[in-house]
């Protein structure tokens, strides 16, 4: 085994003690999650602060932003799907199968994450795209050119071979954020959660990786966590936190009509926005 396959397992993986790697025969088959229906139903976690029992339920394969004020509770989103915390009431379950049944290994093989950092190891771009090497050099280069990425990896000396650097230094933010969704991409998940990034990217990059995700991800159920509402109006539907708990859950221009908290921020952005630019 690589080092780097070594260090992106023990990164993704990081079994806790009291958790195991492998789920009960039959509980999650390869095939499972197939719809992609994420619910959590009064779910709490051991994080503080936390969202207080927090209950929703996507349909399949749907874009839903998940909004919010506060950084610590878009986090707990990503925390509890990937069970980096555990839970202390209530239920998380994707297609009918409670996730704390399931093996943490098992578990996060089967989601996908574009993150708010992007997590670039020191080995070859190939083995960062595909660190278990499940993939060809055709299919990994069919992924780049989705991603708008090809010709860029093509001027590079060795090509997929090309050694990156931890953290990915040498590449511009948004070929790094663009180098994980290709890796998302090529992992072929069915839920997908997209962090905002930090810094932020430039909004060329962030419009492709909508379309991107539009043309390429169609067969996923995606969470888009941000602190900015005007990042999601192109979503299936947004759902606002407020103090922990869902504020309201509807499709952005129902919101927008009824002039409701979504609204409220969304306008809080564009003023913030305007004063920046003075």
């Amino acid at each position: 085994m690589s080092r780097c396959v070594q260090t992106f397992d023990k990164y993704c993986i990081s079994l806790p003690l009291f958790s195991s790697s492998l789920s009960p025969p039959g509980l999650a088959p390869p095939s499972w999650p197939k719809e992609g229906v994420v619910e959590f139903r009064s779910y709490e976690t051991e994080l503080n602060p936390s969202p207080a029992e927090l209950s929703f339920c996507t349909r399949t394969r749907e874009k839903v932003g998940v909004v919010s004020r506060s950084g610590a509770e878009l986090d707990a989103i990503t925390s509890s799907l990937f069970r980096l915390v555990e839970g202390r009431r209530g239920v998380l379950m994707i297609d009918g199968v409670d996730i704390s049944s399931v093996g943490l290994h098992d578990l996060r093989s089967r989601l996908a994450v574009i993150a708010r950092v992007p997590t670039l190891f020191s080995c070859s771009l190939r083995s960062n795209l595909d660190p278990w090497g499940c993939h060809g050099d055709a299919q990994v280069w069919q992924a780049l050119e989705r991603c708008h990425l090809k010709e860029r990896v093509s001027l590079l000396p060795g090509q997929l071979l090309y050694p990156l650097q931890h953290g990915g230094a040498g590449l511009s933010s948004s070929e790094r954020r663009l180098l994980c969704v290709c890796r998302a991409l090529l992992k072929g998940c069915v839920v997908l959660v997209v962090e905002d990034p930090v810094p932020p990217v430039d909004v060329h990059t962030e419009r492709l990786l909508q379309s991107i995700i539009h043309t390429h991800f169609s067969h996923c159920t995606g969470l888009y966590l941000t602190q900015n509402p005007g990042n999601v109006t192109h979503t299936d539907r947004v759902l606002v936190l407020d103090g922990g708990r869902v504020a309201e859950f509807d499709c952005a221009s129902a919101l927008l009509q009824r002039g409701a908290l979504f609204s409220q921020l969304l306008s809080e952005t564009h003023r913030n926005q305007d004063t920046e630019e003075e």
